[in-house]
């Protein structure tokens, strides 16, 4: 793979160019074709939601996740073991976070195929961050491949949602492609503001405030926001205060539309706000079991190295609701212990650290790493986007291609 050093650029041949690209294209083909692909086979959890859909094989689908994960994989393997080559600072955190999950599973897990299968999704976007890292260094990721798997991502993931959305047979509150569509968002802006770019960007966000999923509604907003006060601060031009007003009036707009239109579903999804048993749809008594299990109930090795990977419904069934705990922090510091979560900690540092060096640059890719990170650390709170999730692959892109750009920056001022 052709690389370039921060100091000295040097050329490592591990992967001929059109191998790369043949892997790069083949990555974001995969991600796109799963958005309609899970569709045609629901699984238990999207069927319950309308009664138009009927659980189906998820076969195809696992195999596309399965094919995803092993050109990732391959490609790691052939440039390198250390997630932190060619400059990759936040390799090492991410692969560190991840080989503990992994340590957890073997140790201590009481169903290997389970959790070897949630730990799976997982590697996608840790590994792919590292994958698409090195891609995008080599140049065989561009900002026009990463646009146009967003744009084809908000096409078909807004067709479904809004589909699903405004189906009669459907629940209110409808989770459908929200994640994606969120994701989409940062990875849309990547090449900066555009008539074209605020068009997809006001489709993603009408299909999100279809869904009223409120966590996803929060992250987009505070994004947005975030994007726009640096996007404006980075580029003090007359035109980007233009450009930047007219996008925030036009999803503004669209905003404010839908959440007229659907007004009645709004208030009555808020309605669990009247009961603090309920308040997020039961998150508050997810957290207060877990945290009263962890500080009474578990013992000092447990708090320490964690009670196991992805163990968390087991704790939550006692107050009859096996799920998981609807924050990434809570999920860790229960599976993971304090050492998984001073490594989720360590993530987060290391993510800012990067965000930091992009502001400083001024690279063309801060504003949306700033925009994708408020979009993790915010979801990191109150949802899960670490463990046992393959949308956050999405994040990994945005993570790997605007840290090589950040590289390819740094070693150019070290030249001049």
């Amino acid at each position: 793979m052709a690389c370039e050093q921060s100091v000295q650029p040097k050329t490592y041949a591990l992967l001929p160019p059109w191998l790369q690209r043949c892997a790069a294209l083949a990555i974001c083909v995969t991600l796109v074709l799963a958005v309609p692909i899970n569709w045609m086979f629901p699984d238990a959890s999207l069927a319950a939601r309308s009664a138009s859909l009927e659980v189906r094989s998820r076969v195809i689908p696992q195999a596309i996740g399965a094919f995803t994960l092993a050109v990732l994989l391959a490609v790691y393997a052939l440039t390198g073991a250390d997630p932190g080559a060619y400059g990759f600072r936040a390799g090492r955190a991410l692969l560190l976070l991840v080989a503990y999950m992994g340590c957890a599973i073997v140790l201590w897990s009481p169903n290997y195929l389970a959790d070897g299968y949630m730990f799976s999704k997982t590697l996608v976007w840790t590994v792919g961050a590292v994958v698409f890292y090195r891609l995008a260094l080599a140049g065989s990721l561009t900002a026009g491949d990463i646009c146009l798997t967003a744009r084809a991502l908000v096409l078909l993931a807004s067709y479904f949602t809004i589909r699903i959305c405004l189906d009669p047979a459907s629940r209110i509150g409808q989770n459908a492609d929200a994640s994606v569509l969120l994701w989409c968002l940062p990875l849309l802006l990547l090449a900066g503001p555009s008539a074209l770019t605020f068009v997809f960007i006001a489709l993603a966000a009408f299909a999100v405030i279809l869904t009223i999923k409120r966590g996803t509604m929060l992250a987009m907003f505070l994004s947005l926001a975030a994007y726009a006060v640096m996007y404006t601060k980075a580029y003090p031009q007359k035109t980007t205060r233009w450009r930047t007003g007219i996008m925030v009036a036009m999803i503004g707009f669209c905003i404010v539309g839908t959440v007229v239109w659907q007004y009645d579903a709004l208030t009555y999804r808020m309605g669990d706000f009247r009961d603090h048993r309920d308040i997020g749809s039961g998150r508050a008594t997810f957290y207060r079991a877990l945290v009263r299990a962890w500080w009474y109930e578990y013992s000092l090795w447990d708090v320490v190295f964690g009670r196991g990977f992805f163990t968390v419904p087991q704790t939550l069934g006692k107050v009859g609701r096996a799920i998981y705990a609807h924050s990434d922090w809570l999920e860790i510091l229960h599976d993971m212990g304090l050492v998984g979560a001073s490594l989720f900690m360590a993530l987060h540092v290391a993510l800012l650290l990067t965000v930091t060096k992009a502001l400083r640059l001024r690279s063309r890719a801060a504003p949306s790493l700033l925009m994708g990170y408020c979009i993790f650390a915010l979801r990191n709170v109150y949802s899960q986007v670490t463990i046992g999730t393959t949308d956050t692959v999405l994040f990994s892109m945005l993570l790997g291609y605007a840290s090589a750009k950040l590289q390819h920056q740094e070693h150019k001022e070290t030249l001049l």
